[in-house]
C-alpha cells in the first residue's frame, strides 16, 4: 500500500481502514459527525444518520478498534 504514503485520503473510514495492512500506518484522523447531526446527501450510509445512539456507537467503535 506504498500509494497510501503522505495522503490525505477522504473515503468511508471503516472502508478504507480494511484495505490497509495491520501495524503498516502511525496515525489515522477521522472527524465523524454528532449523531443525527449531518447529512451530507450522498446516499450512501454516514456514520451519524443512524436511528439510534446504540447504533451511532457500535459503528464508531467499529472505526476505532480498525
Amino acid at each position: 500500500m506504498n500509494e497510501l504514503i503522505n495522503q490525505v485520503i477522504h473515503e468511508n473510514s471503516l472502508t478504507i481502514l480494511k484495505q490497509i495492512p495491520d501495524d503498516s500506518i502511525d496515525l489515522v484522523i477521522t472527524s465523524p459527525p454528532y449523531f443525527q447531526q449531518r447529512n451530507y446527501g450522498n446516499g450512501k450510509c454516514e456514520i451519524g444518520s443512524e436511528t439510534t445512539e446504540t447504533e451511532y456507537l457500535e459503528n464508531l467503535f467499529k472505526v476505532f478498534h480498525e
